[in-house]
C-alpha cells in the first residue's frame, strides 16, 4: 500500500509528460480535454483512496545521507490539504478549458497543469524539509518553463 502513494504522486506527472506525444491540436480539442479530465479524475481517485488506506504511513524513496531523506507520509495536517486538492483541482481544470479556449499554447498550458497535480501531491505528502524544498523548487521549474 505504500506504492500507491507514490504511484499517485508520480501518476499526474507521468500523464502531463505524455500529453504533447499525443499530438493534440490546439484550439478546441476535445479528445485533449477527456484526456486531461480522466488523468485528473483517476488521481483524485487515487488521492481518495490514500486517505482512506494509508493514514499515518510513510514511504522513504531516497536516503541522501543519514538523516536525510527524500520521504513522504499521510498524516493528519496531509490529509486536510489532500482532500482540498482532490476537490478543488477537478474544478479548476474544468475553469481552464474555458479559460484557456481563446488563448495560446493550450497543449502546453495542459501539460503543465497536469504535472503540477502531481508536485502538488508530493508537497502535502512531504515528509520534511529536503522533501519539501525539492517540490518547491519543481513547482518553481515548472512555472518558468517557456
Amino acid at each position: 500500500m505504500k506504492m500507491l502513494l507514490l504511484f499517485t504522486i508520480l501518476f499526474p506527472i507521468l500523464m502531463g509528460a505524455c500529453l504533447p506525444l499525443r499530438k493534440f491540436e490546439n484550439g478546441k480539442d476535445k479528445r485533449r480535454n477527456i484526456y486531461v479530465i480522466l488523468s485528473v479524475f483517476m488521481t483524485s481517485i487515487f488521492v481518495l483512496l490514500n486517505i482512506m488506506m494509508n493514514q499515518n504511513t510513510s514511504v522513504q524513496v531516497i536516503e541522501l545521507l543519514e538523516n536525510m531523506t527524500i520521504s513522504f507520509k499521510i498524516d493528519q495536517l496531509s490529509v486536510l490539504f489532500l482532500i482540498i486538492i482532490a476537490f478543488l483541482w477537478p474544478l479548476t481544470t474544468f475553469y481552464a478549458f474555458e479559460y484557456m479556449e481563446h488563448e495560446g499554447n493550450e497543449n502546453k498550458f495542459f501539460t503543465f497543469f497536469t504535472m503540477t497535480y502531481g508536485v502538488v501531491i508530493g508537497l502535502a505528502c512531504s515528509a520534511n524539509l529536503i522533501t519539501f524544498y525539492l517540490k518547491v523548487t519543481v513547482v518553481s521549474v515548472i512555472r518558468a518553463a517557456p
